[in-house]
């Protein structure tokens, strides 16, 4: 009996142990196997942040030098392999594609690689995110405006009667949208939402006489403030790039072809049809009555901009527009400052204006019948039957420069 009691024993023993034998060579195999993961995972970081760095010294040497074909470079984490190659779009945009290869820990003998891959171009890349974005102006609408596209405001939106808005709004800060019954297809974002119907989600910290069919999130944090797309130094650029193509002296009226150049002094056209070569900056105010202004085939997808110190006054049938190549845009910025709502820095006081992009450091007036791609502003008011045709391509546009500064096409990054 104890005999075969010491024989259960030590069976029992042999299994108990054969158990923890196995469970701690698991656990070590385990271990080992989530250490070696680690390990690449950390090597695949090394390897893209190196292939991003060749990506941005080759950006930089681009931009010091003005050409640039590419090198290998051997760092303390690995190398980095880039090469520059030139994109024939068959236009006068200058763009090249930037491919930067990543070793780790040497391009001889490679644990990991990675590869980067970006187009730039010559000039500058602006992203258009909203079809309308103003800062602490706010933006105030007549009744029937028809609005594709989203909105950011740095201060209160007060919509007219039946606004129809395809997109989201956001407004900043502790501010208020006041929808007087309007409508919104997309989300909303407010610290204070009131009379307004929401066909998407509703993020907030007070919500009165509104309906929401989406998501309600009362207690948001409300939205950030942002500044405009274009920035004083794409300006900036713009009147050195004018400034060197050459001063236009002789007094204009109505001209096939204008630009590049600097206008110093103030320009009016009326029922004229006028290919614009950008940039083109006009010192004095700027004055369009039954005129068509476009941009040469030539830019192929890249846009162009006319550049207004004064005010911009916009009568009626006018068109602002690109070359027809997807992506193309005729953009009209306004340096004039006015905040003043009844004395703006651009205003359309006519109707039947369409296409193009309007941008103004000051305020925007835009009276009843008018249909634009896009506008950005300190603030915006817009008349009765206003719309807004915001096109997707203004997330990314490019601008030609001659300037040797090559920026990112944004949407080309691929890394693998």
């Amino acid at each position: 009996m104890i005999e075969n009691q010491k024989g259960q024993v030590l069976l029992l023993i042999i299994i108990v142990t054969a158990i923890t034998l196995f469970s701690t060579l698991f656990l070590i195999s385990g271990a080992q196997l989530y250490y070696q993961n680690s390990l690449y995972n950390l090597d695949v970081e090394k390897a893209t942040s190196l292939a991003e760095a060749g990506v941005d010294k080759a950006i930089a040497s681009l931009n010091k030098v003005g050409s640039y074909s590419g090198e290998d470079i051997n760092l303390d984490e690995g190398t980095f392999s880039t090469s520059v190659t030139d994109e024939d779009l068959n236009t006068v945009v200058s763009t090249k594609i930037i491919e930067s290869n990543g070793f780790v820990p040497s391009k001889d003998k490679p644990r990991v690689a990675k590869t980067v891959k970006i187009s730039v171009v010559k000039g500058i890349n602006v992203s258009f995110p909203y079809g309308i974005q103003t800062l602490l102006g706010g933006f105030l609408t007549g009744d029937s405006n028809e609005l594709k596209g989203g909105i950011y405001s740095n201060s209160n939106i007060t919509f007219g009667q039946a606004v129809l808005e395809t997109g989201n709004v956001w407004v900043a800060g502790s501010n208020i949208l006041e929808g007087n019954t309007s409508r919104v297809s997309g989300n909303v974002h407010s610290n204070t939402i009131l009379h307004l119907t929401i066909q998407g989600d509703a993020y907030y910290k007070t919500l009165d006489q509104s309906s929401v069919s989406g998501s309600s999130y009362p207690l948001s944090p409300d939205p950030e403030p942002k500044g405009l797309p274009i920035s004083d130094a794409n300006i900036d650029l713009w009147k050195t790039d004018a400034e060197k193509a050459g001063i236009i002296s002789d007094k204009i009226s109505c001209t096939t072809s204008l630009g590049p150049g600097k206008i110093q002094d103030d320009l009016k056209l009326k029922s004229c049809g006028v290919e614009i070569k950008p940039p083109l900056w006009i010192t004095g105010n700027l004055s369009l009555d039954e005129s068509v202004l476009s941009l040469p085939p030539d830019l192929g997808s890249s846009s162009g901009v006319i550049i207004v110190d004064g005010k911009v006054d916009i009568k009626s049938n006018n068109k602002l527009r690109g070359n027809g190549s997807n992506g193309s845009f005729l953009v009209v910025v306004s340096t004039e400052v006015s905040k003043d709502v009844d004395n703006p820095a651009i205003k359309i006081t006519g109707s039947n204006n369409i296409d193009g992009i309007l941008f103004s450091l000051g305020t925007i007036d835009i009276s009843g019948d008018n249909n634009f791609d896009g506008v950005y502003g300190f603030g915006l008011k817009t008349g009765d039957g206003f719309r807004l045709n915001y096109d997707p391509a203004l997330k990314s546009i490019q601008f030609g420069s001659q300037s040797d500064v090559y920026s990112l096409i944004k949407g080309t990054y691929q890394v693998r």
